[in-house]
């Protein structure tokens, strides 16, 4: 091992140990490179390479042109088995909101059919949400409907991206999941890029088809967690 691979690792082990007893304080913002490598008397290439080892372990996250920032605490997620559509499932004191990323029109692939018992190349609505805990990106969703019960979904939603609006103005009072499945993987670059987080840094994915009041399948429904800030409580109620 040289000198400068030392160095680095000097570096990474000093800010890991501040990062872990919150010496950053509560806004969790690190100091740019320079700063860092001006503070351990290295180069910044050095400092670099000790921040890119911080970010693959998880600690960090580095937003090209925004800064490092040290990654948060986890918001706790119920997943009820039959759940009111009014019903927060989202255990967290911060404010949740949606954003409308997309929504478009298609005929049902076999394996989307299946999952709403619909006949193959019905026409059905999909729709991409990207939702927020407080100002932080938790989750990329994707929704697909039967076009023809449900095609006005998105302006039932309102400019506030309200699904629990929409949902009860569909007279869709309670949820009922059905088969649902969690697994983690590695993003898409895009992900990463909506959820604010490294490339280096896992996801899980919860898929899961739900039932409306009278136990038909109402959607199909995908999600995209950013792993490290999300905990799943299965509670069959």
């Amino acid at each position: 091992m040289n000198s400068k691979q030392a160095k680095w690792r000097v570096i990474e082990e000093a800010l890991s140990k501040e990062i872990l007893t919150g010496a950053f304080g509560p806004d969790g913002t690190l100091p740019a490179d320079s700063e860092v490598a001006k503070r351990f008397g290295a180069s910044r290439l050095t400092a670099r390479k000790a921040l890119a080892s911080l970010q693959s372990k998880g600690l960090i996250r580095i937003v090209h042109g925004k800064g490092t920032f040290i990654e948060q605490d986890v918001i706790q997620y119920r997943i009820l088995h039959r759940m009111a559509c009014s019903q927060n499932i989202l255990e967290s004191d911060s404010q949740t909101r949606r954003q409308l990323l997309s929504h478009r029109f298609e005929t049902a692939a076999p394996e989307i059919a299946d999952r709403l018992r619909i006949p193959e190349g019905t026409g059905l609505l999909i729709i991409d949400l990207l939702r927020f805990v407080g100002n932080r990106p938790l989750a990329i969703s994707r929704s697909f409907l039967d076009a023809q019960r449900y095609g006005k979904f998105v302006e039932a939603m309102g400019e506030q991206v309200d699904v629990e609006r929409a949902l009860l103005a569909y007279g869709v009072s309670r949820l009922k999941s059905k088969a649902i499945t969690v697994f983690a993987r590695m993003p898409t670059s895009e992900e990463a890029a909506l959820l604010d987080q490294s490339m280096a840094r896992p996801v899980v994915q919860k898929e899961n088809a739900d039932l409306d009041d009278e136990e038909e399948p109402f959607r199909y429904h995908v999600a995209c967690y950013a792993a490290d800030r999300i905990k799943f409580v299965f509670d069959r109620e």
